[in-house]
Parts: C-alpha cells; structure tokens; sequence
C-alpha cells in the first residue's frame, strides 16, 4: 500500500508522515511500514536535479518537461532499486511526496511560461497533467499511490512561513514567494481521486490566525485511513 502525503513547502507532510509510520508500528505490531521522502537529495540518482537547481540553470534553463524528467529519473531510480520490492512485500510505503508532486510544480512553471494567470491557464494545465501521468507510468513505469493526503492551508495564506523558511540549500522552491503561492492555487485544482483510490484534504487551520493543533491535524487524517489500515493489515497479515 502506497500513501502519498502531498502539498506545497511548510504544509507538515514529513512531520506527518513520520507520525503516522510510528503510530501504524505501535497500532498494529508491524514493522512493515517504510517513510519514503521525495525528491531524494540524499541519493546519488538526484545528482543532475540538484546540479541543474544549484549551477546548470543560471547557463541554460530547462523546459518544465525537461524539469519534469530530472526529478522522475529520481522517483524511478528509487522504485526500481527499492521501494517497489517492499511493495511487493505488503509494506505499507508512506511517502513525504510521491510523483504527483512533479505534476502541480512543474505544470505551475508551464503556466507562468504562458504569461497568463493560473485561473486562465487550467486547460494548458490538465493538458500538461495528462502528459506527465503518460511518461510516469508508461515510459518510468511508476505506479499510482493507493491513497492521497493533501495538506492544505484553507484560511492562513501560506506566504508568510516561506519568508521565514531556510531554504535547503538546493535553492529549487522555497525562495520563490511568488512562485509557490502559484503552486499553491495549482494544487487546489487539481483531482487526486481520478488516479488513485482515494484522497482526502486535511486543512491545516481554524481561523484567519489560528493553525489547528497537529494532534487534530494527525487524528484528521488517521481517521480518513482508519478503515482501509484495518483491512489492509488483517488481509495481508502483516
């Protein structure tokens, strides 16, 4: 089982994925889970991304399709040497971003390229979406996760946590305000439920000022998956 946690920058995928691993653990007496994070910056299949984002792209910028592929070089290199043999396994494989990430960054910058405002730019958007689905699965052969978890600022605009956000080093998103707030409005568009079982969108705030408790914003989502970990893990036995 592959459960994606998906969002923009400072939106608590990892801290949330890693929460629901130790949880599943305890829960469930299993060892067979597994938090996946990605891009992986620590792999040496990330060397040309990193490399075009730190160096390569002040002498020559890339296509987001060109883009697109340098970060699927890396998902690929990382199902194919490891994830995909513990998915055979009955793992239940957690990921801090799957490959759809790759879709709303990219086809954002495939928006901004046609000077036009993402509310005008959706068609050009999908399109694009339609393309990158295409070559993941068929020319990478990645599959699609079982289960979506988009973390979604609903009333808090996020722009203020990317000014006070370090960037990684790798300087690909986070210094770009204007940028991520496009993804941002990109990501709340696009259908996670037409390509895999099921998604479900956790808000991340109570009010124009407040952020929800992140016990509320954990118990948000593992009630959303609840019934599906108690199937999965009594018919595989794990």
């Amino acid at each position: 089982m592959i459960i994606a946690f998906e969002g923009i920058d400072g939106t608590f995928k990892q801290t949330n994925a890693n929460m629901l691993s130790e949880y599943i653990k305890k829960r469930y007496k299993t060892d067979k889970v597994i938090v996946a994070s990605f891009p992986d910056y620590n792999s040496q299949s990330s060397f040309l991304l990193r490399s075009y984002f730190s160096k390569l792209k002040a002498h020559k910028e890339l296509s987001p399709e060109m883009i697109s592929n340098l970060f699927l070089l890396d998902f690929y290199y990382s199902w194919w040497t490891k994830l995909h043999e513990l998915n055979s396994n009955n793992y239940i494989i957690i990921a801090d971003r799957w490959w759809y990430s790759n879709i709303y960054y990219q086809g954002t910058r495939k928006i901004l390229q046609s000077n036009e405002t993402v509310k005008y730019s959706l068609p050009l958007f999908d399109e694009y979406a339609e393309n990158c689905i295409d070559v993941a699965t068929k020319e990478f052969g990645l599959p699609h996760a079982d289960y979506v978890i988009k973390m979604e600022h609903n009333l808090i605009k996020p722009g203020k946590s990317y000014e006070d956000r370090e960037s990684d080093g790798y300087d690909i998103n986070e210094d770009d305000i204007k940028y991520m707030m496009s993804v941002d409005e990109v990501l709340r568009y696009f259908d996670f439920d037409r390509i895999c079982k099921g998604s479900t969108t956790i808000r991340l705030d109570e009010s124009f000022t407040n952020p929800k408790d992140k016990f509320d914003i954990f118990t948000d989502i593992f009630n959303y998956l609840e019934e599906t970990l108690d199937e999965f893990v009594r018919e595989n036995k794990i």
